[in-house]
């Protein structure tokens, strides 16, 4: 196994390697049941040294990915630092499992140590993780927003007739959701970088309709008054307006979606009576 000098510099890969060495250490050592010449507490200690390493490398792998995850593939800050803990991880394998291959020699007060020292840098890894994937939802929240936005504006007919590929843009919004869905089940590390090229290309295609992303991108589009976007969107999401709060400059401008008006109705609603009648 590496000297401390050399673990205290590891990659990310270069830990869960070590990681992955112990255990299959452990794992040997099982199968050539030398646990069976030593005590139970013994074969208890292996045991519980393989299944605490196995916790260890779930919550550090899940960590590592999401930090990839948004570092590299969406090229976005983390407020996360990996750095401080794979120090503690290298620090506790060369402190505490210097050779693999003589795991079973330890002793139950070592591993009582052991076990209080990975469970304090299990619950840094958990709490990491836990932050990490708030920071990816929240990237993939704001993609999933713009989305919908768009798929809400292009409800407006005369300006879905102005795209000049809406089954492209239709395509390319549902790859977006695929997408994310595909970065939460498969978590393959080595493939990191094809799912940033494939990112990559999706947003470049998406970024070719930025003119719509926005009601202020369409509002000077069409040059509209700042009247007219709240006025639009009001009946966009199905409601209701007063004739009298709609300014003459806003049916000017709303005229020019000739489309979208032909698909608004303007009805005359009486005033309600009072108790007397009138």
């Amino acid at each position: 196994m590496p000297n401390s000098q050399n673990l205290q510099k590891s990659s990310s890969k270069e830990i869960v390697e070590l990681i992955d060495g112990v255990l299959d250490s452990t794992q040997r050592y099982s199968r050539l049941k030398k646990v069976a010449s030593q005590s139970n507490e013994r074969a208890e200690i292996v045991a519980g040294i393989a299944v605490m390493l196995e916790h260890t490398l779930l919550n550090y792998s899940s960590v590592i990915w999401n930090h990839k995850l948004l570092t590299f593939a969406f090229e976005q800050r983390s407020k996360e630092n990996l750095k401080a803990v794979s120090q503690s991880i290298s620090n506790f394998l060369s402190g505490r499992i210097k050779d693999p291959s003589r795991t079973h020699e330890i002793n139950t007060a070592t591993y009582t140590r052991m076990n209080q020292e990975i469970g304090h840098i299990n619950e840094v890894l958990q709490g990491m993780n836990q932050r990490l994937t708030a920071e990816v939802n929240e990237y993939e929240k704001a993609w999933l927003d713009r989305i919908e936005f768009v798929k809400h504006v292009i409800l407006i007919p005369d300006l879905a007739k102005e795209l000049k590929d809406l089954n492209g843009l239709l395509c390319c919004m549902e790859e977006i959701k695929t997408f994310f869905e595909k970065c939460k089940n498969v978590q393959d590390v080595e493939n990191m970088a094809t799912l940033k090229n494939n990112w990559s290309e999706i947003k470049a295609r998406f970024d070719q309709y930025k003119y719509i992303e926005s009601y202020e991108g369409i509002k000077r589009m069409y040059g509209f008054s700042e009247e007219t976007m709240p006025v639009i969107r009001v009946l966009l999401e199905g409601n209701e307006l007063p004739l009298s709060s709609i300014s003459p400059k806003v049916l000017e401008d709303l005229y020019k979606f000739k489309d979208f008006c032909g698909a608004v109705s303007v009805k005359f609603k009486p005033p309600e009576k009072n108790k007397n009648g009138v």
